[in-house]
């Protein structure tokens, strides 16, 4: 199976920056 890594990582990439003033898990 092949997934959209540069989806995947763009998507983390936001997740991280949206988590920055906040406690994520």
């Amino acid at each position: 199976m092949h997934f959209d890594d540069s989806k995947y990582i763009h998507n983390v990439f936001i997740k991280q920056q949206n988590c920055i003033s906040f406690i994520c898990d």
